[in-house]
């Protein structure tokens, strides 16, 4: 069975709203947002960053994912 590509999100960039709202609190642990932590890790590489926040890529959810390991290689599992 071949592996699903992962998305990479586009980074949001100020003035975008979503950046100034408040984000909603994650509330269930289930596939999807699980799909969307590794999304974002995926996101967060491309970008060559060490942090995401969903609002950075377009969603108001109170998430983020931060990689400060001094490897910079992907892990192939989110949790």
């Amino acid at each position: 069975m071949a592996k699903e590509a992962v998305k990479i999100h586009e980074i949001v960039k100020y003035p975008d709203p979503v950046l100034a709202k408040s984000a909603e609190p994650v509330t269930t642990f289930d596939a999807v947002l699980r799909k969307l932590v590794g999304e974002m890790f995926e996101s967060m590489y491309a970008a060559q960053g060490i942090g995401l926040a969903a609002p950075q890529i377009g969603l108001s959810k109170r998430l983020t994912v931060i990689d400060v390991s001094l490897k910079r290689t992907r892990r192939t599992s989110w949790c």
